[in-house]
């Protein structure tokens, strides 16, 4: 129990209704026993508040004459103090748990979080007028290590730490320069020459060299057997070189028309030789603390803060902000329905549901993904049966489940219609009857199915659950965090696990991601036919010259996961940012996230 705490719980079981500048009798035992600790102990708790001048503590003198102990503090600043001090740390889970305790008045931590909501949101300070923004985020960060980027989350965060060799515009649907200003490929796609801009420098100090673009490709080439990894982007690389300073070969082992596409991700984002291979000897935590050539560096990274600052030599235009600070928000204050914790100046919400200021204003974007349910094949059990996977699709009412949830639409493939997914046809997904008769065909003697969920989508596993077990499937749901659905092995225990997919702005490649990526439960869950299957097909499609037949190749390979029915797709979502007018530079990306280097706040007039 923190001091704080301890003198919050003495004070409000001795004071009661009492004045609390009198006096009272206690003795040792009994403040031990309010403590729940050895009179040892509270005697050691009694000289640290006497020394912090928070108590008047005399003694009792002579058998049977009881001490008197003086309140001389206010329990609440007390724990106000510490919880603040928590929160600048980063730790605001640590904060709530000053309050969580029992016989702590609820008014103090309102107070608190009264503090807490203007402490979110941009802050100009110093001279110079230096800014910040900071806002809360829900779950901490897996990963920034490029090579194992694996959710969202961390590849937004990556995008403000890292560059890639070159760019991709969606709009448009052409590869950009970026730290290669040029590139050039032999006829049959095998062999890629690139050249390097100068003067584009690393976080600490050092010049970009084709060095380090050589080292970063060989480096992920290494994770191509690693769980959960990114490595299978350069699997078909058979050497990278430096051939100058500021040019770099790389040959491939078969055609590979995509390899532009490969690298303008950021899990092929540039880094600095000389660290990361220092930290391949197990020096620096680099994972955590990353480094890149990007528009922010990470100043600070700790389990439920990450800091970042602009970098003041970034190659192309500096970030418009100063400072910006992600806090991890308890899951206490985000079931909050008050908007204290959603609206600093900006956040970044899937969908808002509370009240948010007349004037303020929303933006949406429909993400490149969507939610599904993924059937593991590889493990025995009564989903290995076709005719139970075809029960489940037939009884999950989509169009319902989009109703109970107050958002999107039903999903029949990864993307959207709009960005040339499946056609929006109302999904068959409400026959019970034959669903059930479906059930008792397959022979289904009442086995429970393992149903893993993540937190995220606890929602619609509900809703999954309830209609499963209408048709009369037992389900056990198994409620998992990212560190689990990250593993292939820990997710071989699931039956059934329900999660999301989300494109970046490059959805061909992204969605190869999904049939090449173990860390990706469409290829986990596969089987080792459905495996061949994806590899060949990619194998062969990359090598197509034509950039439209390519395309109707990559989004045809849902079809194999249609017909086997081992992913059930459910819903495309909508993200949203609410956020103050005096924020400018407001885009959001296909991950439904916000451009941090654009964006810059309107100053006050006379500041």
């Amino acid at each position: 129990m923190h001091l704080s705490q301890q003198y919050a719980l003495l004070s409000a079981s001795l004071l009661r209704d009492r004045r609390p500048d009198e006096p009272l009798p206690v003795t040792v035992e009994e403040i031990a026993g309010l403590l729940r600790c050895t009179e040892r102990n509270a005697k050691l708790v009694l000289h640290r508040m006497s020394e912090s001048g928070w108590i008047a503590w005399l003694p009792g003198r002579g058998r049977g004459n009881r001490s008197r102990i003086r309140f001389e503090a206010s329990a609440e600043d007390l724990l106000l103090q510490d919880a603040q001090a928590y929160v600048e740390q980063g730790n605001l889970n640590g904060a709530m748990g000053l309050f969580r305790m029992e016989g702590i008045d609820p008014w103090i931590a309102d107070r608190f979080l009264a503090w807490l909501g203007g402490f979110f949101g941009y802050k100009a300070a110093g001279e110079r007028g230096e800014d910040t923004l900071r806002l809360p985020m829900r779950v901490p960060i897996h990963s920034l290590d490029p090579a194992r980027l694996l959710f969202a989350r961390d590849l937004h965060f990556a995008k403000q730490v890292f560059d890639t060799l070159v760019g991709f515009d969606p709009e448009q649907r052409r590869i950009l320069p970026q730290l290669a200003h040029n590139w050039e490929c032999d006829e049959d796609a095998m062999v890629w020459t690139f050249s390097l801009r100068k003067g584009v420098r690393f976080h600490h100090g050092r010049e970009l060299t084709a060095a380090d673009v050589a080292y970063t490709l060989l480096r992920l080439r290494s994770f191509a057997r690693t769980p959960a990894s990114n490595g299978w982007l350069a699997e078909q690389i058979v050497e990278a070189r430096a051939t100058a300073r500021r040019t770099v070969e790389v040959r491939l082992a078969a055609p590979n028309r995509m390899f532009l596409h490969y690298v303008s991700s950021y899990p092929a984002a540039i880094v600095p030789e000389d660290l990361y291979r220092t930290a391949e000897a197990g020096e620096g935590n680099l994972e955590r603390l990353p480094v890149g050539t990007g528009p922010f560096r990470v100043a600070r990274h700790e389990e439920g803060i990450l800091g970042l600052e602009a970098f003041a030599d970034y190659w192309r235009e500096r970030a418009l902000l100063d400072r910006i600070e992600m806090l991890v928000v308890p899951k206490e204050l985000q079931a909050r329905p008050d908007p204290l914790f959603h609206l600093g100046k900006l956040h970044h919400v899937q969908h808002v549901r509370f009240e948010v200021p007349a004037h303020w204003q929303k933006k949406q974007v429909q993400t490149l993904g969507c939610s599904l349910l993924a059937i593991n094949l590889r493990k025995p059990g009564p989903l290995q049966d076709a005719r139970l996977r075809e029960a489940i699709d037939l009884s999950l009412d989509r169009a319902g489940l989009a109703l109970a949830l107050g958002k999107d639409m039903p999903a029949r493939g990864f993307l959207p219609p709009a960005d040339g997914g499946a056609a929006p046809l109302p999904p068959d997904d409400r026959q019970y009857a034959r669903a059930k008769r479906l059930v008792d065909e397959s022979g289904y003697a009442g086995e429970p199915v393992r149903f893993y969920a993540l937190e995220y989508h606890a929602v619609a596993g509900e809703w999954v659950r309830r209609q499963m077990e209408s048709i009369g499937i037992r389900v056990e749901i198994v409620p998992v965090g990212y560190d689990v659905a990250s593993d292939p092995a820990r997710m071989a225990g699931a039956d059934l696990y329900i999660g999301g997919v989300v494109a970046d702005d490059d959805e061909d490649r992204c969605l190869l991601e999904m049939y090449k990526m173990d860390g990706m439960p469409i290829r986990a869950f596969a089987t080792d036919d459905q495996r061949r299957a994806f590899d060949d097909e990619i194998a062969s499609l990359v090598a197509e010259p034509c950039d439209e037949t390519r395309r109707g190749r990559i989004r045809g390979l849902e079809e194999l996961l249609k017909e086997a029915r081992s992913v059930l797709f459910l819903l495309h979502a909508t993200q949203e940012t609410v956020f103050n007018p005096d924020v400018r530079g407001i885009s959001l990306n296909t991950l439904g996230w916000v451009d941090f280097k654009q964006l810059w706040f309107k100053e006050a007039d006379g500041s």
